[in-house]
């Protein structure tokens, strides 16, 4: 699975809001399912049983998270939580790679979302756990990269084996599947630099240590190529960024990465988090880019409707409806997702909790319901059915 991120500061964005943008492709289209996880309370010593490790002590009570993981993962590949945190990844490979047990990128982005309730939080704990127990490599022992941010700031971690280098993202920035901190982070792993010396990876003339430049283990052309084509459309849109522009900037930078993508490479995920200081977070899950451009406004606060957990969301035949027709229905149902979606974050700042869930879940239901309703109309007749109206029309006619 590829992915590009791109996120957009209050500075840069129309509502002074924080946005995380996020795509996902591949030859063979991953099942994306959309998961909520409550709040808990657990003991201050924890491990995790799917890997057997030990976590760092952390508060006792975990956070609400939202988010999109592979079919059968434990991890997430993106979220968002109830204190308006997000986090997403991407993969690079460097010469560190550790193949001993530790946990995925996909693990951490879950446990620094239900356990930290800031940028800076969760910068430290996926730190402090990659340098404790390393990372889980797969077949492929692929590096993470993780772009974390929330209302207030945003963060690249690229992570090499048990090291990595942060950089502090400023208005905009792009993340593809290639590591791109060079001599610009602002902390380093510590013995990280002496180590990159001693290997003879950069030249000791007291300049400040290359990050990717000496541990990166071959140059990614496609990546740096997405990761080109998503900063210049990033930088087109500075200071007029919203929910919408991020939207369009994802379709079009899939259309403008398609000529160099893998033959038969599809677009199969996308998600936008809104990120504000004061109003609940919101999810934007568009389920199937290519067939149903659809963005569902999905809120941390309440809980999944049952076609979401289960993962029997209604999806028409877009053979038989017609792009035109789908296109309709998208134009038609958006612009509501839209308003109920801003409604109830402007709202829910008054409300109580139990209120706020039971409104959050009403209004996905809603959504899920006006949607359901739109597919049900577009279901063809059965044959015999059609046979009878067929036969009917004929003896009208004789």
């Amino acid at each position: 699975m590829k992915s590009d991120m791109v996120v957009a500061l209050g500075q840069a964005t129309l509502q002074q809001q924080t946005l995380l943008g996020r795509i996902d492709f591949g030859i063979d289209p991953a099942l994306l399912d959309v998961c909520r996880f409550d709040p808990s309370y657990h003991a201050g010593e924890e491990s995790l049983p799917q890997r057997g490790l030990d976590l760092p002590p952390s508060g006792r009570q975990t956070h609400a998270v939202l988010g999109c993981r592979i079919a059968g993962s434990w991890g997430l590949s993106h979220g968002v939580n109830d204190a308006n945190l997000a986090i997403g990844i991407a993969r690079w490979t460097s010469r560190l790679a550790d193949p001993s047990l530790g946990f995925s990128g996909t693990d951490l982005v879950r446990l620094a979302l239900q356990r930290t309730k800031s940028a800076q939080q969760a910068v430290e704990f996926l730190t402090e756990t990659i340098e404790r127990h390393g990372q889980f490599h797969g077949p492929t022992a692929d590096d993470s990269i993780f772009l974390i941010a929330d209302a207030r700031e945003a963060f690249i971690l690229e992570a090499a084996g048990r090291h990595w280098a942060l950089q502090e993202c400023l208005a905009t920035r792009a993340v593809s599947d290639a590591a791109l901190v060079r001599q610009d982070w602002c902390r380093l792993a510590p013995g990280l630099g002496d180590m990159i010396l001693e290997q003879g990876w950069h030249r000791e003339d007291g300049s400040k240590i290359d990050f990717c430049g000496s541990l990166c283990q071959r140059v990614e052309h496609e990546p740096m190529r997405r990761w080109s084509k998503a900063t210049m459309a990033l930088a087109m849109q500075e200071r007029a960024i919203d929910p919408w522009c991020i939207r369009k900037l994802l379709s079009e930078h899939f259309d403008a990465c398609e000529p160099i993508l893998s033959p038969g490479t599809t677009w199969f995920g996308a998600g936008i988090m809104a990120l504000d200081p004061v109003k609940p977070a919101i999810f934007w899950h568009c389920p199937d880019p290519n067939r149903i451009p659809l963005y569902f406004p999905l809120l941390v606060d309440g809980p999944l409707p049952a076609p979401w957990v289960q993962g029997d969301l209604p999806r028409p035949v877009r053979r038989r409806i017609g792009d035109a027709r789908l296109t309709h229905i998208v134009e038609s149902l958006q612009p509501q997702f839209d308003q109920d979606a801003e409604e109830f974050v402007d709202q829910a700042p008054a409300m109580s909790c139990p209120d706020r869930a039971a409104r959050a879940r009403e209004i996905m239901e809603k959504h899920l319901e006006l949607w359901s309703r739109e597919c049900r109309k577009e279901q063809p007749r059965p044959v015999a059915a059609r046979r009878f109206v067929s036969d009917v029309n004929s003896f009208i006619a004789e």
